[in-house]
């Protein structure tokens, strides 16, 4: 049988995400919350800096190229993280951006 990633949708809660999420970069990863860089996604569970618990990955290697090298961090992430949620970057920042100016524009009632 031949394993594949494939996009799972499933209901979330935004801000549950944005409160506990880690970013993965190329060389190493930050906090979603506080943005302290550096961070071992492979060795820390929580923010050294804020606290945060993290219970949602995503990457910021996205598109072209990258694509393929997404799915091999991916694969290498969740070999050894299996607890994290996987969440699409590019689906994350929307959603945020779509947030954050729902909120501008309520405040400006």
């Amino acid at each position: 049988m031949t394993k594949v990633w494939i996009r799972q949708w499933i209901e979330k809660d935004l801000e549950d995400i944005e409160k506990h999420i880690i970013i993965v970069g190329e060389l190493a990863s930050d906090c979603g919350v506080c943005k302290e860089i550096g961070l071992d996604v492979r060795k820390v569970r929580k923010c050294p800096h804020c606290g945060t618990e993290f219970k949602y990955v995503t990457t910021r290697l996205t598109g072209g190229a990258a694509g393929h090298q997404r799915f091999f961090v991916i694969g290498r992430i969740r070999d050894k993280c299996p607890d994290l949620i996987f969440v699409d970057y590019d689906d994350y920042k929307k959603l945020i951006s779509k947030s954050k100016a729902e909120e501008f524009l309520r405040g400006n009632d």
